[in-house]
């Protein structure tokens, strides 16, 4: 078995962790099974860390665990390949760092090198915790989507750009049950990035543009101005004169959780001006 494709695994057993040794070179990851009964799942490597294999379960949680975390960091980039859907049920939550510089519980990454790609419709669901991303700098979402239900909110912090859906491409960034998002970009976001319609102010801030998907297509349900401040569905804006304030009302969150069939379906969100 080659070095890139190993996971390593030690069980601590006070902290329930499942720790990954730091790996020199690439990760491949093709299966949660080894992990069963962990509430902490650290992965890191120096290279890219990669998840392939179709749907990947993060393991039922304990009895009596507060919850779970899925900590990702690698010294390139993280990418879930096309076809792959990460599933965090219950209690878990994910954190994915890309362009790791220094490795630990607050991770540092460098500008300039590390992408999170979700590509073709590479996707990650989860059930009612957190989403986390740092990237030194891009994160994409191609055809997939990144949703977090249960009211469990998603926080990207980027130091390039932030895509999800470009083109004809249906990918998304969503939440529902009343999760936000935050979105920090050292450069453009453009996109279909849906917060939950109604009632959660959404956070979104870029060193460069913030565009629609060619063809009208960005799921945003927002009254926003240009200068990136955005506001949920039947939002207003505190000044209607200010920047160049539109109106859209799109479809909720489409993407689709295996366990709730009330989230939607991955598809491109519909609606106009």
């Amino acid at each position: 078995m080659s070095l890139s494709s190993r996971l390593f695994l030690i069980t601590l057993t006070a902290a329930a962790t499942a720790q990954a040794a730091v790996i020199n070179g690439d990760l491949t990851v093709n299966s949660f099974a080894a992990y069963a009964g962990q509430t902490n799942i650290v992965l890191q490597a120096t290279g890219n860390i990669i998840f392939s294999g179709g749907t990947l379960n993060l393991p039922a949680l304990p009895p009596g665990a507060a919850g779970g975390w899925l900590t990702v960091q690698a010294g390139n980039d993280v990418v879930v390949n096309d076809g792959v859907t990460i599933i965090a049920d219950t209690g878990w939550s994910v954190d994915l760092a890309a362009g790791t510089t220094v490795f630990g519980p607050d991770p540092v990454v460098a500008p300039g090198i590390g992408d999170i790609n979700f590509l073709g419709n590479g996707s990650l669901l989860v059930t009612d915790g957190s989403i986390s991303f740092r990237a030194g700098n891009n994160v994409t979402v191609d055809g997939g989507a990144v949703g977090a239900a249960g009211g469990g909110d998603i926080n990207i912090i980027a130091l390039g750009s932030v895509s999800a859906g470009n083109g004809n491409l249906p990918g998304q960034i969503g939440t529902v049950d009343g999760g936000s998002i935050s979105i920090s970009a050292g450069e453009d976001i453009s996109g279909n990035i849906i917060p939950d319609g109604g009632v959660v102010v959404t956070n979104i801030t870029a060193g460069g543009s913030i565009t629609n998907s060619p063809g009208d297509s960005i799921g945003i349900p927002i009254k926003g101005c240009a200068h990136g401040r955005f506001f949920p569905r039947d939002g207003h804006h505190p000044n209607p004169t200010a920047g160049k304030a539109r109106t859209r009302h799109l479809a909720e969150p489409c993407f689709r959780h295996p366990t709730r069939p009330d989230l939607g379906r991955a598809q491109p969100c519909s609606g106009g001006r």
